[in-house]
């Protein structure tokens, strides 16, 4: 299942997905804001992983309520997670990689792990994605972080 906020990158996705002529009869693209499905839509305890990459850190001030990360998406990823499943997190903002510790830790239920050779071994397969390929070209650090539900 792929949320996505942008009707360009779905309809991107789809074309994508189209020019490689493989069936993905299981793959389902929502265009919706995730924080309005996670939790209303997603039944408890039945997502093995959620992977939230780069999403965007809204840096002023006044756009802080855009952000996605919040304790309240937290405590939805939480509810619809299996026992033991976690969330992948990564970002090229160490401030938003901070706050996003901060929304888990408040939520609690979460312990964190350490990434660096899970997420080495993913870029070493070449499954990187656009963002991550664009800022590290420009430079910046890339924040990884794991939580997994506790039992």
């Amino acid at each position: 299942l792929g949320i996505e906020y942008s009707r360009k990158r779905i309809r991107r996705y789809v074309r994508k997905i189209e020019r490689r002529g493989v069936p993905l009869p299981n793959l389902r693209l929502i265009w919706r804001p995730a924080r309005d499905l996670i939790g209303p839509f997603l039944s408890p305890g039945k997502v093995s992983t959620f992977h939230i990459y780069f999403p965007d850190p809204w840096p002023k001030a006044h756009h802080a309520r855009y952000r996605l990360i919040t304790p309240e998406l937290v405590s939805a990823l939480h509810g619809s997670l299996v026992a033991h499943g976690r969330v992948d997190l990564a970002t090229d903002s160490a401030e938003y990689a901070e706050e996003m510790r901060e929304a888990f830790d408040a939520v609690g239920g979460w312990q964190a792990e350490d990434v660096r050779v899970d997420f080495e071994a993913r870029a070493a397969e070449g499954r990187i994605t656009v963002f991550e390929e664009r800022w590290r070209a420009l430079g910046r650090s890339i924040q990884f972080l794991r939580y997994r539900k506790e039992a």
